[in-house]
């Protein structure tokens, strides 16, 4: 992951939430994720984010889905808390993973923060109109 300050697409807050209701250390869940304590804290600080690999590991000790934490710099809810979570209709995330790749992708691209913020609003509405589409077939069926 690029070493993005206040990187305000992760949601660091959520994750030291989990940790602190499962009574875990940030050592512990370091080791659990082959990461250090204090690279810990820069990811509940959201000054840095965890990798893919990381995200996976997180979201299988707390049993949470990975939309939990990432947020849209325009939109500070998290996804699981909008009128349609990317996971609503699709459990194993593949829309989840999708907008988190092209999250970490568009961090190495050089844009200017507008176009890269317009990016995301773009795919996420069509994800979204996708997911509404998938379930209104579903609902006629």
């Amino acid at each position: 992951m690029p070493n993005t300050p206040n990187d305000q697409t992760f949601n660091g807050k959520a994750l030291k939430r989990l940790r602190r209701q499962k009574k875990m250390t940030q050592s512990e869940l370091g080791n659990l994720c082959n990461v250090s304590q204090g690279t810990i804290s820069l990811w509940e600080k959201t000054l840095r984010r965890p990798d893919l690999d990381a995200l996976r590991i997180i979201t299988k000790t707390f049993n949470v889905p990975a939309d939990i934490f990432l947020l849209d710099p325009d939109d500070p809810m998290p996804c699981a808390q909008r009128e349609l979570p990317l996971q609503s209709i699709m459990p194993e995330s593949r829309f989840v993973r999708l907008q988190y790749k092209l999250e970490t992708s568009l961090h190495h691209i050089d844009l200017p923060a507008e176009v890269r913020s317009s990016i995301l609003r773009y795919s996420k509405h069509r994800i979204r109109e996708y997911i509404r589409e998938q379930q209104r077939k579903k609902a006629t069926e």
